[in-house]
């Protein structure tokens, strides 16, 4: 779980990387945007054993 963690905040750093050095402003709703996502599909898959494509729909539904 620990990798899952450090791989989705090196992604929403990169995210916030690639924001910053085109727009030269600094937009910190992004990681907003993909934590709560990738953790829900993370806890569903990994904890409750959902099947991987119906944990990644709902998922990204509650990122809208």
């Amino acid at each position: 779980m620990g990798l899952l963690n450090g791989l989705t905040i090196g992604l929403l750093a990169v995210g916030l990387v690639l924001v910053y050095k085109s727009n030269r402003f600094l937009n910190l709703a992004t990681p907003r945007l993909g934590t709560l996502s990738a953790l829900l599909l993370a806890k569903w898959v990994l904890d409750w054993g959902w099947n991987w494509w119906a944990a990644f729909g709902l998922a990204v539904a509650s990122g809208w």
